[in-house]
This record gives C-alpha cells, sequence and structure tokens, in this order.
C-alpha cells in the first residue's frame, strides 16, 4: 500500500491509523490492512466539543 501510494518517499516506518471505537467496519479493514491495535478509547481531538474516544492503530 505505502509502495504505491508515496513511491518516491524512500523510507516511512509507522502510520497511524484512529478509528472510533464503535465502527467496527473500519476497524476491520484496518486490521486488513496490517494494523495492530495499540490503544483502546484513547481521546483524541477530532474538531468537536469535547474529546472523541478513539481506537489507536499503527503499522
Amino acid at each position: 500500500m505505502i509502495k504505491k501510494l508515496f513511491p518516491t518517499i524512500p523510507k516511512i516506518e509507522i502510520i497511524q491509523a484512529s478509528t472510533l471505537p464503535a465502527n467496527k467496519g473500519s476497524a476491520h479493514v484496518v486490521e486488513k490492512l496490517g494494523f495492530s491495535l495499540v490503544v483502546r478509547n484513547s481521546d483524541e481531538d477530532w474538531g468537536y466539543g469535547s474529546p472523541t474516544p478513539t481506537d489507536k492503530w499503527i503499522i
């Protein structure tokens, strides 16, 4: 995926993704792409009035 999206960038070491805990479809997609869940229900600022709980993934 990385080589197709960023063929001219020589070395990307970590990619982070965030999903909403209730969005099982998004979690399934990032997991199938090879991401690993590292944190559940972490507050993240998505620009709403209060922090949004998210699950954090890395590859």
